[in-house]
């Protein structure tokens, strides 16, 4: 597996590519280096695979909007 390089932002590799479903690949350090930048981009939509020492940790994923409670 390759992890995305600290060029541009978002990266480009992405860990699953299919027409419907795409995780971006990040490391922990990139992960807490953006993590505003990794906000938004959730809130955008996307997702991200994080990797420690080169092996995926974890998944962030966007929640479902409708999901969430509303304010007040």
């Amino acid at each position: 597996m390759e992890v995305a390089g600290s060029g541009s932002w978002p990266p480009s590799t992405s860990f699953y590519d299919r027409e419907d479903f795409s995780m971006q690949v990040i490391s922990a350090a990139q992960a807490r280096r953006r993590f505003r930048r990794i906000i938004k981009l959730l809130q955008e939509g996307n997702s991200f695979v994080i990797t420690k020492n080169g092996k995926p940790a974890c998944k962030l994923v966007p929640t479902d909007a409708s999901a969430q409670p509303s304010p007040g």
